[in-house]
């Protein structure tokens, strides 16, 4: 390949790197304000919840206690004697009379000074409204419950109270727990979405790479077939003059590499129509026992005027599901396959049932082709240069391979044979022989399946 598809490439990796780089940093500040979202709600959620249970928890003592006051009637036997009583250590309570719109404490627990001027105060201002009450005296903060209550033709007000103060600060590290952790988990989601997007978009990159090679590759092919015809075009044109037989061997290159061409784009939309699932041919079920039987014999003179030895082995009654045309298609690739790179010995062709399988095979007496090339010679235009001890054959075949390979041909064997839901083997050895074999899940119904085209 030429310096200039090398300079090709590398700028667009250039600009696939910048586009990567662009694509992952978005990734990653969406995933940010998705998680900062469904963090933000679920926290506040979780906060609200807590908090509520928390102040109903509160809110349920501190009305039980008012009215476990009334029930024991603590207030019935003396309820001006000013004692003090203290049933639960944890909330205070204190009971206030109310006359002549002014209030006077008449018996509690042992209530701070300053909050029993506040519990004054709330009672005063609120007159005979029941509820609770939030009420905050320096560092500490009380939760009030207030009830009015009519007890032997007084008016009283029973009020219970209790310090909150650690659960309200308990209730702040939450919050600020959440606010923490969402900094934290936001942070990760960036440095995590960026990094986890090379993985996220490794399959966009996989086709970018083969698309750019494709083009790279078709670039390539396409540029000797048409340097050889612009040169044939110059000649002829700086020899108008000359006689149409004097022009014959410029006009015949031109044939030979628009030939060419024509098969490698012909190729290609093979290609490209088979990676595409198939258009306008119908999966039926067809007799693949005939399509191998046609296929032999229509190669057994190309084998035999080569002087090469073909035998078939052709099992009767096997059908298979799918397109005809492309199964023979298939069958061309893999002989014409063999024709070419074997000079002398025997090509085996046969089809044969095992078990719930069909299996087609070719096999030849070839050149052969190195293990580390194996899992390659699918690949679209790839062509090896494969060593022979036998000066003769690496001429014979390296040309041969030159004028009439556009190397696709596997390529497209491979997209056949998986567009029919089986395997394609290979195995090779090197001035051995090659061998090719083909298997398929034996169905004689039609199946629904993604059409071949």
């Amino acid at each position: 390949m030429s310096d200039h598809t090398h300079r090709s490439r590398s700028w667009v990796s250039l600009t696939n790197e910048r586009l990567i780089h662009n694509q992952r940093l978005r990734l990653a500040i969406v995933n940010m304000v998705v998680l900062a979202l469904i963090w933000g709600v679920l926290s506040l959620f979780v906060y609200v919840v807590i908090r509520q249970e928390t102040q109903s928890a509160i809110d349920v003592k501190l009305e039980q206690y008012a009215f476990q006051i009334i029930s024991q009637q603590m207030l019935f036997s003396n309820p001006f004697s000013g004692a003090d009583q203290q049933v639960n250590p944890d909330i205070y309570y204190s009971v206030w009379v109310v006359s002549q719109g002014e209030v006077k404490w008449v018996q509690g627990s042992a209530i701070p000074t300053l909050l029993l001027n506040r519990l004054e105060t709330l009672a005063s201002s609120s007159g005979n409204t029941a509820g609770f009450f939030n009420d905050k005296h320096g560092e500490t903060i009380y939760r009030i419950y207030q009830q009015p209550v009519n007890i032997m033709n007084q008016n009283l007000i029973i009020q219970t109270s209790s310090d909150i103060s650690q659960e309200v600060e308990v209730l702040e590290r939450l919050l600020l727990l959440f606010g923490f952790a969402g900094l934290v988990g936001i942070i990760l989601t960036v440095v995590g979405g960026y990094t986890l997007g090379m993985w996220t978009l490794r399959p966009l990159m996989k086709a970018r790479e083969r698309e750019r090679d494709f083009l790279a590759d078709v670039s390539h092919e396409l540029r000797t077939p048409l340097s050889v015809m612009q040169t044939n075009l110059e000649l002829m044109l700086r020899h108008v003059d000359a006689t149409t037989e004097e022009s014959l061997e410029w006009v015949e290159p031109l044939y030979k590499e628009t030939t060419r061409m024509r098969k490698m784009v012909d190729d290609l939309l093979d290609m490209a129509k088979i990676d595409a699932g198939m258009s306008g041919a119908q999966v039926i079920s067809f007799s693949l026992s005939d399509v191998c039987g046609e296929v032999a014999t229509l190669y057994e003179p190309v084998f035999t005027e080569r002087g090469i030895v073909f035998e078939a082995e052709i099992t009767d009654g096997l059908t298979l599901a799918g397109d005809s045309s492309r199964i023979r298609q298939l069958l061309f690739i893999l002989l014409d396959n063999a024709n070419k790179y074997t000079l002398e010995g025997k090509v085996t062709f046969a089809l044969l049932k095992k078990g719930n399988s069909i299996e087609i095979t070719v096999e030849d007496t070839g050149i052969g082709i190195p293990a580390n090339l194996l899992s390659k010679v699918t690949e679209r235009f790839f062509r090896a240069d494969i060593a022979r001890t036998k000066n003769a054959a690496e001429e014979e075949g390296q040309t041969r391979r030159k004028k009439s390979s556009s190397g696709l041909g596997l390529a497209i064997a491979k997209r056949i044979v998986e567009s029919h839901q089986g395997k394609l083997t290979i195995s090779s050895e090197v001035n051995v022989g090659t061998s090719f074999q083909i298997r398929f899940v034996k169905n004689d119904r039609i199946q629904k399946r993604k059409s071949i085209k």
